[in-house]
């Protein structure tokens, strides 16, 4: 071999050997060279949240441009965007939201408006007069605090910002996640809610009974010996839950008339709580009465926490609600947990069988919490 040829060998080794480099470090990176877990070939949504306010935003690889790309490098076509406190006028909070927009819009990706009502830490810090009450006192569990879906005052001040919210950024969806009351333990927790005086006041004006008086143990109407009153009370916590879920969507269609509308429903499948009697969510009145264009179905954080969790899980929940809501000419789609405590994460393997299942089950779509802290990021 001449030393020309020898040059001319080492140079496109040399040139391979950096593609490779190359490839390997964006692969490694998660950047866009990743393969697609899904084809959008059926009309069904592929939709992922997003909350930008998580810790692992801070990593600064994810900038709303990569995230943006990545969600749609792995076929996602809608990205719900989580905002929790409805009321942060802050320019932080403005420039945040500005820039995931723009960027998920960029990749011709949907865009939907995640709100988790009643919650919103700005109106619990400047009006603690709009609190729910818990049998404890209290208004806060977990991560959540909450106010008053029965206070005039913080309605007005939750539909405004939500207003404001969609006349800003012009989603195309608006999502209400987890809108209810607190607990699966019902009664029996000192975090059952909602005694706040605009509840008391409001009931009692309808039953003439203030309802602390059902959980009293020495009250004549203790809700285990005053049976009628007690459903009297599961009614009207439903009614409040409901018209709450009613304002805030007719308030998105005073904005946007066809903004697409999703409602968040908690499935009690196989668990031993009542969405309806525990958590105040009926799903008879939100497919009948508030008439969302989707049903998110809400798989139980029971299941979420089994290691050995199958794909396949979801068929249960097709069974039970698919039907049941298209029969009623709503669209249905079904979310799961894939990292929000170790033994949740789920590989991409599992996230794509998931989604076969559902849509092979009859879900119009899927959708995952949460995008940084699954397996689509390489933590």
């Amino acid at each position: 071999m001449t030393k020309f040829k020898f040059l001319i060998l080492v140079f496109f080794l040399f040139i391979f050997s950096s593609a490779v480099v190359y490839l390997y470090l964006n692969l490694s990176m998660n950047k866009t060279a990743i393969m697609p877990l899904f084809l959008s070939k059926e009309k069904a949504e592929y939709g992922v949240y997003v909350d930008p306010f998580l810790s692992t935003y801070s990593n600064p690889r994810l900038t709303p441009k990569e995230v943006a790309k990545l969600v749609k490098g792995y076929g996602f076509n809608t990205a719900h965007l989580v905002v929790v406190n409805v009321g942060d006028i802050s320019s932080s909070f403005s420039n945040t939201i500005s820039s995931y927009v723009e960027a998920f819009r960029s990749e011709n990706l949907s865009v939907v408006l995640t709100i988790y009502p009643p919650t919103d830490s700005v109106a619990w810090e400047i009006h603690p007069e709009w609190r729910q009450r818990f049998l404890n006192g209290e208004s806060k569990y977990d991560w959540r605090v909450y106010l008053a879906p029965t206070d005039d005052g913080f309605v007005t001040y939750y539909l405004e910002n939500v207003k404001r919210l969609l006349k800003t950024y012009n989603f195309d969806g608006i999502e209400l996640a987890e809108c209810w009351y607190e607990v699966d333990e019902g009664p029996s927790s000192p975090y059952y809610a909602d005694f706040s005086s605009s509840m008391r006041q409001k009931f009692k004006e309808a039953s003439g009974v203030d309802p602390l008086e059902l959980f009293n143990s020495s009250s004549p109407h203790y809700y285990l010996k005053d049976s009628q009153l007690y459903e009297e009370w599961v009614n009207f916590r439903v009614e409040v839950i409901t018209n709450f879920m009613k304002n805030i969507l007719n308030a998105a269609k005073e904005v946007n008339p066809n903004i697409r509308t999703y409602i968040m429903y908690l499935s009690d499948v196989g668990q031993n709580y009542s969405t309806r009697i525990d958590h105040a969510q009926d799903l008879n009145a939100i497919i009948k009465d508030v008439r969302p264009d989707y049903v998110v179905i809400e798989t139980a954080w029971q299941d979420w926490i089994r290691v050995d969790l199958s794909p396949s899980y979801v068929k249960s929940y097709a069974d039970y609600y698919v039907s049941k809501v298209h029969n009623a000419q709503v669209k249905i789609i079904v979310q799961t947990d894939v990292g929000s405590v170790p033994q949740m994460r789920r590989s991409l393997d599992w996230v794509k069988e998931f989604t076969q299942n559902a849509i092979d089950n009859g879900f119009d779509g899927v959708v995952f919490y949460e995008f940084s802290i699954g397996s689509f990021i390489k933590q």
